[in-house]
């Protein structure tokens, strides 16, 4: 009895741990209220934000390019478009501006195009063109990422 108490614990340790690791870590969120903001100001599924948000940056906001990995001209560009007084390309590395800007311009084309067009039009506002297998791998990690978010994620993200 002591033996199946003990592999029970055992177990009920592995499994938390398992999905702590796969919360916290594979699939991490961070900045939720801002994505769930931008999300319903500019019409795109936060869940699927969020798996871009974490392809193009792993929910890093130091990075190069921040959140949303935007290069200093499409960011500048962007904010133009919304028609922002002042932007710094300072700023892509403040999650809220990062964030505001990705989807504000996810937004524009996620309404406008199916999935794959979008996530196209996605990969090329840095002047970035993908391969064919490399717009196949990215538009799979994304349908993954935001399949992944709905369920681990789900109740922490409403749209």
């Amino acid at each position: 009895m002591k033996k199946v108490f003990l592999a029970l614990c055992m177990l009920t340790v592995f499994t938390a741990g398992a999905y702590f690791m796969i919360r916290q870590v594979i699939f991490p969120l961070k900045y939720e209220a801002f994505i769930e903001k931008y999300a319903r100001e500019y019409h795109v599924p936060p869940h699927l934000a969020a798996g871009i948000i974490r392809l193009e940056s792993g929910f890093q906001s130091e990075k190069s390019g921040g959140l949303m990995n935007l290069s200093d001209r499409t960011a500048a560009r962007i904010a133009k478009e919304m028609g922002m007084k002042y932007f710094d390309p300072s700023l892509l590395t403040h999650p809220e501006t990062n964030i505001k800007l990705g989807m504000w311009y996810l937004g524009r084309i996620y309404n406008r195009h199916n999935f794959v067009a979008a996530l196209e039009q996605w990969n090329a506002r840095n002047g970035r063109k993908l391969t064919e297998q490399e717009l196949d791998r990215y538009v799979r990690e994304a349908a993954s990422g935001r399949s992944y978010y709905q369920l681990i994620h789900g109740s922490r993200l409403q749209q």
